[in-house]
């Protein structure tokens, strides 16, 4: 449990073996964070999903079975089926290039248009303002070379809807080649607690694992 301002919350942490390790993900988090705190991005990445919402708990399930004994499953083994009770909060992109990385989406849920558009077709470049292309891409390139689930929580800077906060969940997906290619995301969108930066400052404190 982690005490936030003057209230608590209980994070729930899942636990799954790490099929890849061939990137330091907990290193790669730290300097993403940190880099966030520099930027003033009001967004971390925690690689020990100690979410607040139990309701990830079904992806991750998903996630990991459809995995098998491989580091991620394909896109095509996950059908709208398996989603149907988050349909509306998922969103799906693509790295459509690399060196430098460009992500096109593939999907956004209904639940999440009011928030991100509607972009389903269009890459990052043509449905986000300039200043939130590099934090998006970075996130994307280590979900994907990770090859893990990871949690996102932050602060949403979307005109007309900064008074959000979203804790998010997303999970590296391979094309049919088997190689990182998509990310599902199962997102969570909700009003600010407070606007006062000691709040802010406390969820960085409650990082787990040194995060920062």
């Amino acid at each position: 449990m982690h005490r936030l301002g003057k209230g608590q919350l209980v994070y729930r942490q899942f636990k799954f073996p790490v099929k890849n390790r061939s990137m330091d993900v907990i290193a790669a988090a730290r300097a993403l964070n940190r880099k966030a705190v520099q930027k003033n991005w009001h967004h971390f990445c925690d690689p020990t999903l100690a979410f607040i919402d139990p309701g990830y708990e079904n992806l991750l399930a998903l996630w990991r079975n459809k995995s098998g004994s491989r580091n991620m499953p394909a896109r095509s083994d996950i059908t709208p089926r398996d989603l149907k009770d988050i349909l509306r909060t998922v969103l799906l992109f693509e790295r459509v290039s690399q060196n430098p990385s460009r992500y096109r989406w593939r999907l956004i849920g209904t639940g999440l248009t009011s928030i991100l558009g509607e972009n389903t077709g269009k890459t990052l470049e043509e449905s986000l303002p300039p200043e939130h292309i590099e934090r998006w891409t970075e996130c994307g390139d280590m979900i994907l070379e990770g090859s893990q689930p990871l949690r996102f929580l932050g602060r949403v800077h979307i005109q007309g809807r900064e008074y959000l906060d979203a804790e998010n969940l997303f999970v590296p997906l391979a094309n049919d080649n088997g190689e990182p290619s998509f990310i599902l995301g199962q997102c969570r969108y909700t009003p600010r607690r407070s606007e006062t930066e000691d709040i802010w400052e406390n969820q960085m404190a409650s990082l787990p694992g040194g995060l920062l």
